[in-house]
């Protein structure tokens, strides 16, 4: 089994009010790619409970993300023709479906639930291993590429413990 490459967003808001507000991956060499996303005009929800979480002002959006478009782009670009995983199931889903649907394309990659690839042996130790890698991590700010590359090593480091030995 190779590597997953992991994706994961941030949102304004929870539910199909929302959008992404940031999308970050890390591929399966651990090198990972984040970016803020340029609200499209129609995109208003905003849930100030979720900025405790990922703090990304909404004026920063507009003056620091990336156009949807160009995000689509660099995403195909890069990811093309893979298999990426997310640990946001359907959410996950309909965000990037939201974010390729407003830039006028198509993913040319296809995103699975993470689950897929999680046998039941790491499920069991899948939250106490992902508490030990945030520790080892010890990062300081809540971003998508951190949060992507947070579940790769988990996946990571539960496989090896199950097929260890």
């Amino acid at each position: 089994m190779q590597v997953p490459v992991v994706l994961a967003m941030e949102a304004s808001a929870t539910g199909r009010s929302g959008y992404p507000i940031e999308v970050g991956y890390s591929h399966r060499h651990g090198d990972g790619w984040c970016t803020l996303v340029r609200p499209e005009p129609g995109w208003q929800e905003w849930d100030d409970g979720l900025f405790h979480c990922h703090r990304i002002p909404r004026d920063t959006l507009q003056t620091a993300g990336r156009t949807v478009p160009e995000i689509a782009a660099f995403l195909n670009t890069r990811l093309q023709g893979l298999t990426v995983y997310s640990e946001s199931g359907s959410s996950g889903h309909y965000r990037l479906q939201q974010l390729f649907t407003a830039a006028g394309v198509e993913a040319m990659f296809r995103l699975a639930d993470l689950q897929e690839i999680i046998s039941s042996s790491q499920r069991q130790i899948w939250q106490t291993t992902r508490i030990q890698i945030e520790k080892e991590l010890s990062l300081t700010r809540r971003r998508a590429s951190n949060q992507a590359r947070i579940a790769q090593l988990t996946w990571l480091r539960t496989f090896d413990t199950v097929h260890a030995g």
